[in-house]
């Protein structure tokens, strides 16, 4: 469990790393999502989401799939018995 643990703000650092190796910055994604701050930015993302999807996420986490899938790797990896 404590290597899950190690792990855990990946979700929050993904996509800072993924906006910084494709060269958008804060200020331009701001710009084109029309939001002025993260806060505004992530509703603007979940809002899309939900309409997309037709889903009633409450928060950016819950729509991620990459979230699910740690969900489901971190039940796997508990009740692995070798």
């Amino acid at each position: 469990m404590g290597a899950i643990k190690k792990f855990g703000n990946a979700f929050d650092e993904r996509n800072n790393y993924f906006h910084k190796l494709y060269g958008l910055p804060k200020d331009k994604l701001f710009k084109i999502w029309n939001a002025k701050d993260s806060l505004e930015w992530q509703n603007n993302v979940l809002g899309c989401l939900k309409f997309l999807s037709l889903q009633k996420f409450s928060c950016l986490k819950d729509a991620s799939l990459i979230s699910q899938v740690h969900k489901e790797l971190e039940n796997a990896l508990q009740s692995y018995q070798p």
